[in-house]
């Protein structure tokens, strides 16, 4: 089988792992690091493009190389373009392993995410989106603080921000003056950080275990920056966690 892996990040680890595995079951692999765009001088006289956002490029190169399959290992702002590489590409029957466009437009888009929880009777922090400061206002007077700005766009945590008093409200509004973009303003609440994932195909899904990241901090220290290990033993979390799967 001819595969191409595209990954994005500089660092390259898991594509090393990725393409090392593949190579061990026999197939013949291509591989390509799409972290660096071409929006600069080095480029002169090629077609620019943005290598995070822009599909057409990579559904290219795979119709070109004739591979029989595409393998996309993610990052944050590759979600939708990989997305995108997978309902083009699977139309003309070259399978891609990323996820399919819907999934990415709930997970990315925090709002659909939300609504999205609350339709299907998953707990989340109150909150909503804000497209000017009265709505801002309002929700300060309905909840207090502390709360937490988002940017309503992308499912990381980069740009989030705590806000604990006012001061801090109007300095962060000051740093993101495009609030008519949209945001999203939650209720601040306590706990732990958990990621799961989730691999298969349809029909067929395997949930990994899960990995503890540790307690989240109203002073913003992201847990991300904390040890980190799995799998979980807290049970009534475990227990909890797969009574909400199964809604």
């Amino acid at each position: 089988m001819k595969i191409l892996i595209l990954i994005a990040t500089r660092n390259t680890h898991l594509l090393d792992i990725a393409y090392q595995h593949a190579i061990n079951k026999g197939h013949e692999v291509y591989t390509l690091n799409t972290y660096k765009d071409n929006k600069n001088d080095r480029y002169k006289g090629v077609s620019q493009f943005d290598s995070f956002t822009d599909p057409d490029p990579f559904v290219k190169v795979a119709e070109t190389l004739q591979v029989d399959k595409v393998v996309c290992i993610s990052a944050e702002r590759t979600l939708e373009r990989d997305a995108l590489i997978k309902q083009k590409l699977e139309t003309k029957s070259i399978p891609v392993v990323a996820n399919p466009l819907e999934v990415i437009k709930n997970l990315s888009y925090k709002d659909n995410s939300k609504n999205y929880f609350q339709r299907k009777g998953v707990p989340t922090a109150s909150g909503k989106v804000v497209t000017s400061l009265p709505d801002v206002e309002s929700h300060v007077n309905q909840h207090g603080y502390p709360f937490i700005m988002k940017k309503s766009r992308f499912s990381g945590g980069m740009g989030n921000q705590i806000i604990k008093n006012n001061s801090e409200l109007n300095q962060f509004l000051g740093d993101n003056p495009a609030l008519d973009e949209g945001m999203v303003i939650e209720k601040y609440v306590s706990g732990v950080e958990l990621s799961m994932e989730i691999v298969g195909e349809p029909g067929c899904y395997t949930f990994m275990p899960m990995v503890y990241k540790g307690a989240t901090s109203v002073e913003g220290i992201h847990p991300l920056k904390r040890l980190r290990y799995t799998p979980f033993e807290n049970q009534n979390v475990v227990k909890r966690v797969e009574e909400i799967l199964a809604t």
